[in-house]
């Protein structure tokens, strides 16, 4: 039940993640540096949703700690 109320939260934080990456590739000249901080922008989102996802198989001290580390 907690997972219900955090999630909007977390879900949004993800979104974040990957619209920085478009936000810093709008900014560059180089087609590479655009193509790194986009993977870069998809990777946090990735990863954080992956933590995100593995807290809930870890138990409630993951969950929180993942949260705080937020």
């Amino acid at each position: 039940a907690l997972r219900l109320v955090m999630a909007p939260f977390a879900h949004s934080l993800f979104t974040t993640f990957f619209g920085i990456g478009v936000y810093f590739a709008l900014h560059r000249r180089d087609s590479s540096a655009k193509a790194g901080v986009l993977l870069l922008g998809y990777l946090a989102a990735v990863f954080t949703h992956a933590l995100w996802n593995g807290s809930s198989l870890l138990g409630v001290g993951w969950y929180f700690g993942i949260y705080l580390y937020w």
